[in-house]
């Protein structure tokens, strides 16, 4: 059994992995400085940053249609088929749409629904991250190196890669 290390220790090992296969001209390699410390990968832009954010859906169900400039709710219904419900022209509005079919059809159990909080406000999606069909909300972290996941065990990491 691999014993469990930190991240650091972790993005080594995998660069090391990678050099001895020679796969460097196919896999990112964690960049180190100077002094040999290494750098974390670049952030990517969250979609909260993107100039595309008011056209990237906030709930479930929803998606932008560029063609009509507003946003469509969808749903499958029980038997799997993609139905449409319609098109509006906020995300909110077609999200309480979206809760409403569901809630219709009695597809509670089988299809995720938007919350609504206390006030009776749509909680974003990513607001509540790992909230699918019976399962709690986790939230994990992401690493700062390439090839690098974090195991739910504190600070200790895992080093994986793909041949």
């Amino acid at each position: 059994k691999t014993p469990l290390l930190l991240a650091q220790d972790a993005a080594h090992a995998y660069n090391a992995v990678i050099r001895k296969l020679g796969l460097e001209s196919s896999r990112k390699l964690n960049l180190a400085d100077s002094a040999g410390r290494l750098v974390p990968k670049p952030e990517k832009p969250s979609a909260q940053d993107s100039s595309t954010s008011s056209k990237k859906s906030k709930y479930y169900g929803i998606s932008y249609h560029r063609h009509n400039r507003s946003f469509q709710a969808q749903y499958r219904n029980a038997s799997g088929q993609k139905k449409t419900i319609g098109y509006y022209p906020t995300q909110e509005e077609a999200a309480r749409a979206y809760n409403a079919k569901i809630k219709e059809h009695g597809l509670e159990s089988m299809r995720v629904i938007n919350e609504v909080d206390a006030a009776g406000r749509l909680v974003e999606k990513g607001a509540r991250r790992g909230a699918r069909l019976g399962s709690s909300p986790t939230v994990h972290e992401k690493s700062k190196y390439y090839g690098i996941s974090q195991t739910g065990r504190g600070d200790a990491a895992a080093a994986t890669t793909w041949i």
